[in-house]
């Protein structure tokens, strides 16, 4: 007896979701400088319960929706900052090596240590040094200034600042293996296996393009303890 095929799902992309999702993006980013000026100031000593999130973010819904001082083509133009670094790596690329030497590696050198846990080792190096150094080294920022000022470089840019040419392929190829592996253990898993969930984390991290490497993996390393690690020793030490 033959059997019915059933039907192929269609693959259609959600554009009413995606529109709404770009459409409250849009808002939140028009009135974060309006919320900057209150929250993130010097003098504010406040501090958000759980009962103050939805005033939070009506407050927050307000201002981006308002008229903010600012013409479109700022608005416009401060979107498209963020969305790119073209910027940054056009200033290393340009200074780097005839004006600014490589540094060989220097932004790398606490990358073995980012393994070691802080509560074992409390003077453990940052990983935000890398991007102090970057900063100061090409002159975005004075050095007395670093506690109170940061610059987006991204890995690329990071990878030049580096070796030049040949760090950036490296880097890339290291970065490419890591998500092949990955890709490779996780494809028909469940999204809620532990390969699900490692696939999900990557492609949340895909997007983080203005961290330095450092700032990264620390960062992925965090959320695999959090995400996996405490899933996986649930299992394996009660569930049996």
């Amino acid at each position: 007896m033959l059997k019915r095929a059933l039907p192929t799902p269609k693959r259609e992309v959600p554009l009413v979701s995606a529109g709404l999702f770009f459409l409250i993006l849009a808002i939140l980013h028009n009135g974060k400088d309006e919320m900057r000026k209150i929250y993130w100031a010097e003098n504010y000593t406040g501090e958000i319960t759980l009962t103050d999130v939805y005033p939070f973010f009506q407050q927050w819904f307000e201002f981006g929706l308002a008229d903010n001082e600012g013409s479109e083509a700022e608005v416009a133009g401060g979107i498209l900052e963020r969305a790119s670094l073209f910027q940054i790596m056009c200033v290393i690329t340009s200074q780097s090596p005839a004006n600014s030497p490589y540094l060989n590696g220097q932004t790398y050198t606490a990358l073995p240590l980012l393994v070691v846990p802080r509560i074992l080792w409390s003077n453990k190096p940052q990983p935000h040094d890398s991007n102090v150094l970057l900063s100061v080294y090409y002159g975005f920022i004075p050095e007395g200034s670093v506690p109170n000022v940061s610059i987006a470089f991204g890995i690329p840019s990071e990878a030049y600042a580096n070796f030049g040419f040949p760090g950036l392929i490296v880097v890339g190829f290291c970065i490419g293996v890591l998500f092949r592996k990955v890709m490779g253990w996780s494809r028909g898993a469940s999204p809620l296996s532990l390969a699900g969930l490692a696939q999900i984390l990557l492609i949340a991290w895909s997007f983080q393009a203005e961290m330095t490497l450092a700032v990264w993996l620390s960062s992925l390393y965090q959320a695999c303890v959090v995400l996996l690690g405490i899933p996986w020793a649930y299992r394996y030490f009660l569930g049996r």
